[in-house]
This record gives C-alpha cells, sequence and structure tokens, in this order.
C-alpha cells in the first residue's frame, strides 16, 4: 500500500493548515486540519475493509476456443467488487503460458478482453492484477489478484491441413492384403479421383469433411482397424521447454489423430490418468486439450499393446518395452539416436508413415 500523487498533495495540505491554525491560534483551522486527517483515516479504514473482499472476473463465456495465433474477444465484469466508494483497475493478466493480452475499460463498466495464444493447449490459470484505492483516492494497494473464470484453449494448426496420405511398407503389397480378416473396409490408401476411377471407390464422408474440393477414393484393398490406440507418455518436463513441448504434442496427436479419423477409425488416447476415445474432429480436439493439461504421465499398462507410443519430454531411466518394436513419435531433444520404428517430432515432420504402421497391424 503507497500514497497516491493526490494523497501526497492532500496529507500536505493537512498538516499546512494544522500549522497555520496553531501559529495563528485559529479553531477554524485547527478544526479543519483535525477534521482532513479524520476523514483520511476513514478512507484508509475503508480501504483496508475492501482488500478482504473476493473479487471475480466473470467474463460472458465461460470457455473460449481458438487456433493458436488467432485472437479471441470476449468481455468481462467485476463479481464481488467494491461500491462506489472505492475504485478497482485492473493491470496486467498474470497468465501461466504463451498469450498475448489486451484490455479496455467499456463504457458503463466492465472490460474487453483480447487474447491471442502462440502455442497449443489448455490455458486456465488467468488472473489480473488489480489496483485498488480508497475512497478519497489517497491510498492504493496495487497486491490484489483477481481470477478470472475462463479457460482459453489454442487449437493446433494442423488440425487445418489437409489429412496425409498413409505410407505402406512394400513389403506389404501383392495379391495378398496386410491384416487379419475382420470388420473394417479394406483399402491399402487413399489416392484422388482420376478418370477411371470407379465411384464406389469414393469416400463420401471423408469428402463431406475435408475443406478441399477433391474427391478422395480408396486406392488397394488391404484391412483397416475399427479402432487406433495412442499412448501418451510424458516424462521429465523442464518448466522453460513445456510450452515448446506441449505445443509440439499438441500439434503431432492433431496430425496423426486427423489422418487415422480420416481414413474412418477411432482414436483412443490413453495416458496414466487419461483415457479417451475421439469419433470426430471435435472430440479430437477435446481429447487433445485434456493431454495438455496434464503435468506428467507415466505409459498405461498396456502401452506395448497400443498401437502407437507418443513419447513427449526426456525418457531417462523409464522403462520402455515398447522401444524397438512399436511405432513411436518421439517429442523433444534427443540425447541418443532413436530406436527402431520411432519418429523424431518437431512440428514439421510427416507421420503419414506411422499411420501406415497403423494399418499394417
Amino acid at each position: 500500500m503507497r500514497l497516491t500523487a493526490v494523497g501526497k498533495d492532500y496529507f500536505t495540505a493537512v498538516v499546512l493548515v494544522t500549522i497555520l491554525g496553531m501559529a495563528t491560534s485559529s479553531v477554524t483551522f485547527v478544526i479543519l486540519g483535525l477534521s482532513l486527517s479524520f476523514a483520511g483515516v476513514i478512507s484508509l479504514l475503508l480501504l483496508r475493509l475492501y482488500r478482504e473482499r473476493a473479487m471475480l472476473a466473470v467474463p460472458q463465456e465461460a470457455s473460449l476456443r481458438v487456433f493458436k495465433g488467432e485472437s479471441a474477444h470476449t468481455s468481462l465484469r467485476l463479481r464481488g467488487a467494491p461500491t462506489s466508494w472505492a475504485a478497482v483497475s485492473l493491470g496486467s493478466l498474470l497468465v501461466r503460458g504463451p498469450v498475448e493480452v489486451k484490455s479496455d475499460l467499456l463504457p458503463g463498466g466492465g472490460y474487453a478482453l483480447s487474447l491471442r495464444p502462440t502455442a497449443a493447449g489448455r490455458f486456465g490459470d488467468l488472473a489480473f492484477s488489480a489496483r485498488l484505492s480508497d475512497p478519497l483516492r489517497l491510498f492504493v494497494h496495487s497486491e490484489i489478484v483477481v481470477p478470472v473464470a475462463l479457460t482459453l484453449d489454442s487449437m493446433p494448426l494442423s488440425l487445418l491441413e489437409r489429412p496425409r496420405t498413409p505410407l505402406i511398407s512394400p513389403l506389404t503389397l501383392g495379391e495378398r492384403p496386410s491384416g487379419t480378416p475382420g470388420k473394417g473396409q479394406e483399402f491399402f490408401g487413399v489416392g484422388e479421383y482420376v478418370y477411371g476411377s470407379e465411384s464406389r471407390d469414393i469416400l463420401w464422408k471423408r469428402v463431406a469433411r475435408s475443406p478441399e474440393l477433391n474427391l478422395l477414393v480408396r486406392q488397394r484393398e488391404s484391412n483397416i482397424p475399427e479402432t487406433a490406440t495412442l499412448a501418451l507418455v510424458m516424462g521429465w518436463l523442464r518448466e522453460e521447454d513445456r510450452t515448446k513441448l506441449v505445443d509440439m504434442m499438441c500439434e503431432g496427436l492433431g496430425s496423426l489423430g486427423t489422418t487415422l479419423l480420416g481414413l474412418g477409425m477411432r482414436v483412443t488416447l490413453k495416458g496414466e490418468d487419461l483415457v479417451t476415445t475421439a469419433t470426430s474432429s471435435d472430440e479430437l480436439v477435446e481429447a487433445i486439450m485434456v493431454a495438455s493439461t496434464l503435468a506428467s504421465s507415466s505409459a498405461p499398462e498396456d502401452a506395448a499393446e497400443c498401437d502407437v507410443v507418443v513419447e513427449v519430454g526426456g525418457m531417462e531411466g523409464m522403462v520402455r518395452p515398447w522401444a524397438g518394436f512399436k511405432p513411436t513419435v518421439s517429442i523433444g531433444d534427443r540425447d541418443s539416436a532413436l530406436p527402431r520404428f520411432a519418429v523424431g517430432y518437431t512440428g514439421v515432420e510427416d507421420l503419414a508413415t506411422i499411420a501406415g504402421a497403423v494399418l499394417e497391424k
């Protein structure tokens, strides 16, 4: 708590009036000085009373969802703020995560809020620093934190990309398709419609979901699994690296998940405390957002039986029974060479080979 510029002038005037009254033996000036001092003390007591109130910034929407790099806009009002006897002004937004924030005071009260995330993930620890002043604006208390009841979802840009064509190993091609007999449509890959393609091979559902105008068709026959299971293993993440690695994880899951959904498969994401299945793009986004909030995630018990393992962060000291024989997406810097069937992902690699490995099982 500190004096404002108005407060410094106010108490300077109180001292001068009191000294003048005592020097001139003027009762009027003495009473005026004491009255001003008493008013200042009452204003200070009211400030101490108001600062104990719990305030909450309530936006119009409880959650916002945009793609990484886009801006989300909303307005908010303060709940539990002091009456007109005191003044509250919001300062900077305190947020753990890469979010650029702008706020403006609206006519009639309230604030316009603009949020622009620069990395993918879910951000919910939002709060404003606030300044509270007394009724006479003599003091200001700046050590106030006002929570914001808002969750911001930043979706990875990989969700906007056209689904990749899975790459099948040449060893699986031939008269006898790979895989085992069972349910599912049979094909080796996805290609664009050309003259002579059969209309029955057009993937109408996938075409309807795609923003592109090209017709996609089945290329050859192969057994497609109904569900692809992704095991999420999050190792040790340094705080300074967490934002970068989680962003890459979201991009990788978005790229791989979009490709697998485009093939008509369900995508199940498993972690230590996470099991969720996505059958649509919206469900995939929600699964990715939930995964981004995990502080860590040990390998699920059946990680070696999952179709793909997604490793995030350092794996030092961790037992990895899937290493060397299970398709793996490795996110983060590695001091040693990657094991067989592993792809190092930095946000730009093509994961079509991993999707192809799922089809080959």
